[in-house]
């Protein structure tokens, strides 16, 4: 993808986020991993596609996994690279996304089921943001439209709750991946 047509896909993130996504996948499908580390002119404003795709309840999931390609195969130095957009999807309160914190979990569970131990150190990382008592993040660009309501836990048990299962996921992680915590 070049610079062009990264900013369109950043564009249409905000237009029609489920044709934006579907051409992030068809791009990916046909992209070998090397291609995806290789990934120069173009990635960034792709990976500002998929930030603001994150946000959608109906692009979630299929984002995230995408960002997490990106973050196996990461070439960039920043925080708001394809690894720190990802993990960043993990934090109770500034998630950047509509996706409630059990359905966040749940991609973790799924993608870790399907990867190796990259994927789960990525994912061990990103968990690690459930804990921090103080978030921050860059706001998302959506162009002067009005971004849609981010998922908060709504009562204290449902903070304590999102805490626990991010905590229950990374022991998990941490007995299951020997080559994690070596």
């Amino acid at each position: 993808v070049g610079e062009g047509a990264a900013r369109l896909l950043h564009v249409a993130s905000v237009v029609a986020p489920s044709h934006c996504m579907a051409a992030i996948e068809g791009l990916f499908a046909r992209t070998a991993d090397q291609e995806v580390r290789a990934f120069g002119r173009g990635r960034r404003d792709t990976v500002y596609a998929l930030e603001t795709l994150l946000w959608y309840d109906g692009t979630f999931e299929r984002a995230a996994s995408s960002l997490l390609r990106l973050a196996k195969a990461e070439n960039e130095t920043w925080a708001n690279n394809a690894t720190g957009q990802f993990q960043g999807i993990f934090r109770i309160f500034l998630g950047g996304t509509e996706a409630n914190y059990g359905r966040r979990i749940a991609l973790a569970r799924e993608e870790i089921s399907v990867g190796d131990a990259e994927t789960a150190r990525i994912i061990a990382e990103g968990l690690g943001n459930a804990f921090d008592s103080q978030e921050n993040r860059v706001s998302t660009d959506f162009g002067g439209a009005v971004a849609p309501a981010e998922w908060r836990p709504a009562t204290a048990s449902e903070e304590i709750e999102s805490r626990r299962s991010a905590w229950e996921l990374l022991v998990e992680i941490a007995t299951g991946h020997e080559t994690l915590v070596e």
